[in-house]
């Protein structure tokens, strides 16, 4: 005898969800994919913005639309449907797919929230020495919406080193382009000096101004050069190092603020026979001591020195016949003082616009106010202020800057071509990294980076001398991504997790569900068998 009732128990059935309409809701599958639609739909949205959105500020935004509430609201939701939508599915051998799907996505997600909010993320600006060396680095510049300003030691900037600063105060930067105000006071200031920055100028130009104020302490000159029908005006000033010597096809300018040399040691000088110790180029150096007009050192094209009174008015000339070049007092300074003056312009108007800090320092009873461009690399000189006392400070404004777990140093660098090409292949760098017994060496290469710590470095940007291909073999500057990864395991495990959680479910759980059939009308023929025998 034999049923015909086992035959719709064996036909396998969709899992209808249990619990009240709300678990329904949250869990169901449509508002997983409405919601991941509406994330794309958001993303696509505030890429638009970003892109239209207008001039920007010279200073760092990282992310910041990407930061905004309908992002965060969205992506919450998407992951809590996709927790109670596993949740809901009870756990079995044809179902390891779905949970493996669903877990891995979850560890996906999460790795990568974790990844993108707690990254270190910058460039290593590495500069060549004036000798042509590489210097030892032991820092980066991290991308951040923070910036720092640095105050420097001053005896690291006398004895020419490199750009270690003693301390930097780090705050938020602006997301804005109007100029904001600001009261952070600086660290890392002498005794008896406060410094707070007052005032953050997103976008402006700063225009170099000179003026003979009253609280600078700086001796200095201002000069006519004439070439031909071409004249400019300059001042030369003691504080200054760009400024206290300028070269010219036909003669050297150099500004000092100390006595010139007395008769004596000129006509010694004037004597001697060896021509290593002559100058053979033609040049004027100004000697101004703050008393009187300045006196003229003048050396002629055969070596020899001449000294003359140099007034208000007079001018030299070089010798030269067919192109001659004339030196024009215009007038002394005693205070002499370089300042920038920021001018914020529309925010329609184009052209090259800088960031810059306003600084307001207090000293020796006196208020002084000075303004510092912003570089995203520490790669001139700093700023540098004269205080009262006659002390000088030098700061900087930049991006952050952070330690690397050890110092690099390039030893080699390469420009590599495709062959027969100009077309650039490869940009190399042999580097030594750590110090003393624990230096070790290491080769960074374009898509083969090098770990230091928890930090992996990679070509960024190669800044050659000229412009051209033939040059790219000797470069001013290289530019090195940093970067950690946290969180990568679980992006990793999660990306793992989905990789076999689809093939499970589509390919493995059908032959489950199969062999399920298979076995249950086998066992219901048997059943049949032996209800029949009986």
């Amino acid at each position: 005898m034999q049923s015909d009732t086992p035959t719709q128990e064996l036909t396998p059935t969709e899992e209808k969800p249990a619990g009240p309409g709300f678990w329904r809701v949250i869990s169901s599958t449509w508002l997983g994919v409405g919601l991941v639609t509406a994330l794309a739909v958001l993303y696509g949205v505030l890429t638009l913005v970003e892109f239209y959105a207008g001039p920007k500020s010279t200073l760092p935004q990282v992310g910041s639309l990407y930061a905004h509430w309908t992002v965060v609201t969205l992506t919450f939701l998407a992951c809590g449907n996709l927790v109670f939508a596993t949740v809901r599915i009870p756990l079995d051998w044809h179902r390891l797919g779905a949970w493996c799907s669903h877990l891995g996505l979850m560890f996906l997600v999460i790795g990568s929230v974790y990844f993108w909010r707690t990254r270190t993320e910058g460039q290593c600006f590495i500069a060549r020495n004036q000798n042509d060396s590489w210097p030892v680095v032991r820092h980066f510049f991290r991308s951040t919406d923070k910036v720092a300003c640095h105050v420097y030691n001053t005896r690291a900037m006398q004895s020419g080193s490199t750009l270690p600063p003693t301390v930097q105060t780090v705050f938020d930067s602006p997301t804005g382009l109007e100029p904001v105000d600001i009261n952070v006071p600086l660290k890392g200031t002498p005794n008896g000096v406060s410094v707070t920055a007052t005032k953050i100028y997103p976008r402006a130009q700063l225009r170099q101004q000179w003026s003979n104020e009253s609280e600078a302490f700086s001796l200095g000159v201002e000069i006519e050069v004439s070439h031909g029908h071409q004249s400019d005006r300059t001042i030369m000033c003691q504080t200054y190092d760009d400024t206290v010597r300028f070269d010219m096809p036909e003669c050297s300018v150099f500004f000092q603020a100390t006595p010139v040399m007395s008769k004596e040691e000129m006509d010694r000088y004037n004597a001697s026979s060896d021509p290593a110790k002559k100058m053979t180029r033609e040049f004027f150096a100004i000697h101004y001591t703050g008393n009187g007009n300045p006196m003229l050192l003048i050396g002629d094209a055969s070596g020899n020195l001449s000294t003359r009174p140099f007034e208000p008015g007079q001018s030299v000339s070089t010798s030269h016949k067919n192109h001659p070049t004339s030196i024009k007092l215009i007038r002394t300074l005693n205070r002499a003082l370089r300042v920038m003056s920021p001018e914020v312009p529309p925010a329609s108007k184009p052209g090259r616009l800088d960031a810059a800090i306003e600084l307001t320092i207090n000293a020796d009873g006196r208020t002084i106010k000075r303004v510092v461009r912003y570089g995203a690399y520490l790669s001139g000189r700093p700023t540098i202020i004269n205080l009262p006392s006659g002390q000088r400070m030098y700061i900087a404004f930049s991006g952050e800057w952070l330690e690397l777990p050890e110092p690099i140093k390039i030893v080699r660098h390469e420009f590599k071509t495709a062959p027969a090409s100009r077309m650039p292949e490869d940009y190399i760098c042999d580097m030594d990294i750590g110090s003393g017994v624990h230096t070790r060496k290491a080769t960074l290469k374009l898509n083969f980076p090098i770990s230091i710590g928890s930090y992996r470095l990679h070509q960024s940007t190669w800044q050659p001398k000229a412009e051209t291909p033939s040059n790219y073999n000797d470069p001013a500057a290289i530019v090195l991504g940093v970067a950690d990864r946290p969180g990568i395991w679980l992006i990793f495990v999660g990306s793992i997790m989905l990789c076999a959680g689809f093939p499970y479910a589509f390919y493995i759980k059908p032959l489950i569900l199969r062999a399920r059939v298979k076995a249950k009308i086998k066992a219901a023929a048997e059943a049949d068998e032996r209800r029949a025998e009986l």
